[in-house]
């Protein structure tokens, strides 16, 4: 592929699951001036192979107050959860993964 603005570096992520994505939204948060370019099977940025199922009874394993994709608001995921999914979810409830995949491609 050929890079239609030289003065705008390209940067190629290969896989679109949650480690994907989540280096896209650091990258665009950090202001990064080159051209990202997000590779993957996944259906949807965030669901990939952990996150992508549909069932709402696969768990994480870690609790809502541990799993915050913004390292500088450890309550970011779970007040995005009280907001698009339950209003009644605790600290230390565990959340379907399906709902934390929605969460990653909120971002």
């Amino acid at each position: 592929m050929e890079n239609p603005d030289p003065s705008c570096p390209v940067i190629a992520i290969i896989g679109s699951g949650a480690s994907g994505t989540l280096l896209a939204w650091y990258l665009r948060k950090a202001r990064c001036a080159a051209r990202l370019i997000v590779v993957g099977d996944a259906p949807e940025p965030g669901r990939g192979l952990a996150y992508g199922t549909p069932c709402l009874s696969h768990y994480l394993n870690v609790c809502a107050s541990g799993m915050s994709a913004v390292t500088d608001d450890p309550s970011h995921f779970l007040a995005w959860v009280r907001e698009h999914h339950d209003p009644h979810i605790s600290a230390s409830d565990f959340v379907p993964r399906a709902i934390y995949g929605r969460y990653l491609q909120s971002l």
